[in-house]
């Protein structure tokens, strides 16, 4: 659906290092504040509705919540 095939994924646990690591985090309904840097970028988007009620609502609210969060990061140039 929507050219998106997870069928070989295998959902894991997010560790405290790689949120260190991370630009910017964007969490669904998981408090991870405690496990990051103050000034580390960080924001829930608990309102997102469930998968597992709509596929298409849960899909038009995450495209349009990721269309916000590209439009304020910075671009990211390659390193060359």
């Amino acid at each position: 659906m929507h050219g998106i095939d997870a069928r070989d994924r295998v959902p894991e646990r997010v560790s405290a290092q790689a949120l260190t690591q991370a630009d910017h985090i964007v969490s669904f309904g998981c408090d991870l504040s405690g496990l990051v840097k103050p000034d580390q970028g960080i924001e829930r988007w608990d309102d997102c509705p469930a998968v597992s009620d709509d596929f298409d609502i849960a899909w038009t609210f995450i495209i349009g919540r990721v269309e916000q969060l590209m439009e304020r990061l910075p671009e990211v140039k390659p390193a060359t």
